[in-house]
């Protein structure tokens, strides 16, 4: 034990859990998550609770993701046709992420 901090020099790990994600499936996961937290600020802007400059800044980012090529790389990455050719066992999270994508540039969040 280190007495000047009180905290031993290492941590016996107990256990250790390995979880493979697919670039996909890391897609679709993250255009869910931004879909929610844009409709989440969106309803609570709508109630009078939310703060239009926190809601402004979500939405610059994701314009500016958008402007700067990184739905447009998903759309060719994993849209195409040649991905599900190519990943079978993954071809029914196309569909999933193209409506993910198609919600965030809707305005009906």
């Amino acid at each position: 034990i280190n007495a000047e901090y009180g905290h031993l020099p290492f941590c016996a790990l107990s256990t250790f859990t390995s979880i493979n994600i697919s670039p996909i499936e890391m897609a679709i996961e993250q255009m869910q998550n931004k879909n929610k937290e844009l409709r989440l600020e969106a309803r609570r802007l709508e109630v009078g609770e939310g703060n239009i400059h926190h809601f402004q800044m979500m939405l610059n980012g994701t314009i500016d993701a958008a402007v700067n090529g990184g739905t447009d790389k998903l759309q060719e990455t994993f849209l195409t046709g040649q991905y599900a050719s190519e990943n079978p066992s993954l071809a029914e999270k196309c569909p999933i992420l193209e409506k993910e994508l198609l919600a965030q540039n809707s305005k009906n969040w």
